[in-house]
């Protein structure tokens, strides 16, 4: 009996010990906030928290009041109905004494908003306050950057709603306002006259809700006035976010700069010197570089001239080598080592190209060219195979549209491939080269032979025909041929050339660039796509940094007024 009854204490034990991480585990999955932005500046701030709640006695938020800011008209509600406020809160008080009340507990940099949790379970608690001062009058603007909901909150919460309104109904959208977001995964918009903000991810410890609005003069009459610009409040906000473009002194945005001055120059007449010397000195730099270009596309012209045709494959047949030489010197277009590699797959028998026929509404017959995968590829074709691949789907048959649809929807993962061939070829190479300028004398002994390579094999495709070359009646020798033919872009001529030349052997040359042009083909579907959505990109990029809205930053925001570090349950 005793033995028995030991075990059962130890059962008893054990479910207690599980129970009480489970019980620890509270958690706000919801919360949604309205902020209504008075005339004087203050916002009246209402917080709806929903979620679990097994364990402590209060929930607190902590806000910084530092700045000229104040926290008035607290209160809070449940399902029970409104809570006592307190003058006094202790938060040392039992779950049962804070049950139903609320107050604020006094901090060094402001306030922590306290209410009692009541029961456990699920519960839902709606805090409403004011905090006067938020929107501050500056030199340039009004506007304010908070934090609607801390970092590293012990509660989550889950997802985060903020819509933020005007008290006396005037509208904001992108001609009087501009926002911006920072420190979660989500958006940030303009949305029926108010400006909405919501997370697409959970917030983790890291994170918080940080909002910065922008307003023309005359919207508000802020209470608060600010020294300088509220162009320092966002150069501050924007200091290690992704938003990569400011306002300049006229209103236009700036890529990648975030520094300014404000100070002010007097002398009207030194500064016009200034400027007419810096424009004088500017056109002077510019007309030298133009010339020195100038020069230097004649010397490199001179030099393709010059160079003896090359009859075996450049470079050792290093094909990522030849793109690197080749981008540097303009001898391949920009992601040319996609049609390359997805020839030599082709010629390697890792993809295959097969006619699928369907039917269509009227009963018309349709064929396409698609790709099918026969095996992975054992060299540096494998991370195009394996874009492919994901492109391709659960049937594992790729077409076009496919095709078009993936780099428009992943576009860095084809730009990696462009990036990483490059880089590898580049790595290979003695010389330090650069793209611009044509400059000969940036390259080592070798290097200089490498381009030779290059450049000769390039006239000898390109000559084929009219040099009477005979000695290469052979299907491997033409494929290498139509693969640095592809690289070049030229696997036409190429390939008009060989039938030439060729008669007797057509039908294999026709093979062979029947997989040169689909090879094309398909890279210029994958670069045009992916070049679209960069471009896409680069367009709400600039839309969205200089406040019209969108995707939110997770890091920068600093500067921020309100909230703080922490706050949840205890």
């Amino acid at each position: 009996m005793k033995k028995i009854l030991s075990f059962a204490v130890c059962l008893i034990s054990l479910a207690v010990l599980i129970a009480v991480p489970a019980s620890a585990d509270n958690r706000v999955s919801d919360m949604d906030i309205t902020a209504v932005m008075n005339t004087d500046g203050s916002v009246d701030i209402t917080a709806v928290w929903s979620g679990r709640f097994t364990e402590g006695t209060e929930c607190y938020i902590p806000v910084n009041t530092e700045g000229g800011l104040d926290i008035v008209n607290l209160a809070v509600s449940d399902g029970t109905g409104q809570f006592e406020r307190v003058s006094s809160w202790d938060i040392d008080l039992s779950r049962e004494q804070k049950r139903g009340r609320c107050g604020l507990n006094p901090t060094d940099g402001g306030y922590e908003i306290c209410w009692g949790i009541g029961d456990y379970g699920d519960n839902t608690y709606t805090v409403s306050y004011t905090v006067t001062g938020v929107v501050g009058s500056y030199s340039d603007s009004d506007g304010f950057n908070f934090m609607f909901v801390n970092r590293g909150m012990n509660t989550g919460p889950t997802s985060v709603c903020v819509r933020l309104l005007t008290a006396d109904g005037t509208a904001l959208d992108k001609d009087n306002c501009k926002c911006w977001a920072f420190g979660f995964e989500g958006q940030i918009a303009f949305d029926s006259g108010a400006v909405k903000a919501y997370t697409t991810d959970d917030i983790d410890q890291s994170g918080g809700v940080i909002i910065m609005l922008e307003f023309e003069k005359g919207i508000f009459l802020p209470a608060r006035s600010v020294d300088g610009s509220f162009r320092d409040v966002k150069e501050a906000a924007f200091k290690d976010s992704d938003y990569s473009y400011y306002y300049d002194e006229d209103g236009n945005f700036t890529e990648g700069v975030y520094g300014y001055s404000d100070a002010e120059d007097n002398s009207d007449w030194i500064a016009l010197i200034i400027v007419v010397a810096a424009f004088a000195v500017a056109g002077l730099v510019m007309i030298g570089v133009a010339v020195f270009k100038i020069v230097r596309k004649c010397r490199f012209n001179r030099f393709v001239k010059d160079a003896d045709y090359f009859r075996d494959t450049p470079c050792g047949g290093n094909l990522d080598l030849s793109y690197a030489l080749g981008r540097v010197y303009n001898l391949c277009g920009e992601g040319s080592i996609v049609g390359a590699r997805i020839m030599q797959m082709l010629e390697d028998g890792s993809i295959e190209i097969l006619t699928d026929k369907t039917v269509g509404t009227f009963g018309r017959e349709k064929a396409e060219n698609t790709v099918h995968f026969i095996s992975r590829p054992e060299n540096d074709c494998q991370p195009l195979y394996d874009l492919m691949v994901a492109a391709a789907g659960d049937d594992c048959v790729l077409s076009r549209r496919e095709m078009e649809k993936y780099c428009n929807k992943h576009p860095a993962r084809l730009r990696n491939f462009i990036t990483d061939a490059e880089n590898r070829g580049s790595l290979m190479l003695d010389s330090r080269c650069y793209k611009a300028g044509y400059n000969l004398k940036q390259l080592s002994g070798r290097d200089m032979g490498r381009l030779r390579e290059l450049v000769g094999y390039k006239k000898y495709l390109t000559d084929f025909s009219l040099i009477g070359e005979r000695g290469v009646a052979e299907v491997t020798v033409w494929r290498e041929m139509l693969i640095f033919a592809t690289l070049f872009g030229i696997a036409d001529e190429v390939a008009k050339q060989l039938k030439q030349v060729y008669p007797q052997y057509v039908p294999e040359i026709e093979t062979v660039y029947y997989h040169s042009t689909f090879a094309y083909g398909y890279y210029r579907v994958l670069y045009n796509s992916m070049v679209t959505r960069e471009q896409q990109i680069r367009a709400q990029q600039a839309q969205r940094s200089i406040g019209s809205g969108g995707s939110s930053s997770f890091g920068g925001g600093g500067g921020f007024s309100g909230g703080g570090f922490g706050g949840g349950t205890r």
